[in-house]
């Protein structure tokens, strides 16, 4: 029960917590904010496809609706990547728009979208530039 508790209030923790790394940020971070994260959240954010989803969900939303970036696992010996969440986190759920990745060695090039994959509907990692050409964005 005891270590119910504590993964519950861990997750809570969390869902509710908002790093930025810019004041103005028209996204929240959701793990440990650290500098390398902050970088990768910057230009994740900077995605053709997250802003178009920010703007979608400004309209639907109102102006307080913000895109979620979610980090969900860090590089270990076993996997080289950084898996990321976008999506709308809301007070019931977290509503996942899209999954990146980007292996680590990559993080601080300048153009990172050459290196960052996406997850297509089968959940098969392909690289972004692949699945803009394939859904003609």
């Amino acid at each position: 029960m005891k270590l119910l508790t504590i993964t519950y209030v861990g997750i809570v923790f969390l869902l509710t917590t908002q790093f930025s790394a810019k004041a103005n940020a028209n996204y929240k971070i959701i793990a440990d904010s650290t500098k390398e994260e902050s970088w990768i959240s910057d230009n994740v954010y900077k995605l053709k496809e997250v802003r178009q989803k920010a703007i979608f969900l400004t309209k639907i939303k109102g102006a307080k609706a913000r895109i979620s970036i979610l980090i969900r696992s860090r590089p270990s010996t076993l996997n080289p990547n950084y898996d990321i969440q976008v999506g709308y986190s809301s007070k019931i759920r977290f509503e996942v728009y899209y999954n990146f990745r980007i292996n680590k060695t990559f993080v601080y090039l300048h153009n990172i979208q050459n290196h960052i994959e996406i997850a297509d509907l089968n959940g098969q990692y392909i690289s972004l530039l692949k699945w803009r050409k394939l859904n003609k964005l």
